[in-house]
């Protein structure tokens, strides 16, 4: 059992909050076997649950019953793992938390953070904000625990789209190379780039610095929120040309991150 004891002035105010605790199962039988299933102690010592669950059963945070959020809210989640033995790695696929409070702490202690460890026994709070409509998957990311055995859930969030944070287009040369010049992929790529031009126009730093020659490529970044010219937080998408492989760190505003990326940012 966890009891959640906020500290006396409280945290700060959030939209929604949700709690999700992760557990495990040592039944006799296996995953999805019928019927009445007693307790193995075998597996229990060898530590292989046939069920890693969120919230005491396989399909508690899915279809009707799944978390809700709408376009531009913050949420806060409270993750615990009851274990008894496994190490959770807590991730949302298609987000990226904003704030960690580590190991049940409550001062913030990373940001801009893709999946968080929560040992047995432990928990964590995330933060961040959904920008997208959209289905956001929550897993155990040593995935045959959340595909195979339970620990997943979903985020149903409602609201308009947003096509500078997701354009919902994907374009061939990152995979093709040449092979892929003319037709439709230039296209895409030309209409991606006057997206990400148009965003610039509304406000987006221009002054982004470049250094540090790297060698690994990528192409659709998506990164944490920046300020723009209107103090209007927002996430935002490069679009990136494949040629010279290079490592950049981008700094707008003084905020600065480490990306992958092949070639020179559009727009």
């Amino acid at each position: 059992m966890q009891v959640l004891v906020e500290p006396k002035e409280g945290l700060p105010p959030v939209d929604r909050e949700y709690y999700i605790m992760q557990g495990e199962f040592y039944t006799t039988g296996q995953y999805g076997e019928e019927g009445l299933q007693g307790f193995d102690m075998n597996k229990a010592t060898d530590e292989r649950p046939p069920y890693v669950v969120f919230n005491g059963a396989v399909g508690s945070l899915v279809g009707d019953k799944a978390l809700t959020a709408k376009t531009g809210e913050k949420i806060r989640l409270y993750v615990g793992n009851g274990g008894p033995n496994l190490t959770s790695s807590f991730h949302i696929i298609g987000e990226i938390f904003d704030t960690v409070y580590q190991e049940g702490g409550t001062v913030p202690s990373q940001r801009n953070v893709q999946t968080t460890v929560i040992p047995a026994g432990g928990a964590a709070m995330v933060e961040f904000k959904v920008e997208v409509p959209g289905t956001y998957v929550l897993v155990d990311h040593s995935l045959f625990r959340a595909f195979n055995k339970g620990a997943l859930g979903m985020l149903k969030v409602d609201g308009p789209p947003n096509m500078l944070v997701y354009s919902g287009k994907e374009v061939d040369a990152v995979y093709l190379g040449k092979a892929a010049e003319g037709g439709e992929t230039e296209k895409k790529v030309a209409a991606l780039k006057a997206e990400v031009a148009l965003a610039t126009q509304m406000g987006y730093p221009a002054d982004a610095r470049a250094q540090e020659p790297w060698g690994i490529s990528g192409w659709l970044i998506r990164f944490p929120r920046v300020p723009a010219a209107a103090n209007v937080r927002r996430r935002s998408l490069l679009i990136l040309e494949a040629s010279a492989n290079v490592r950049r760190r981008l700094d707008f505003a003084g905020r600065s991150v480490m990306i992958r990326i092949s070639g020179q940012v559009a727009g």
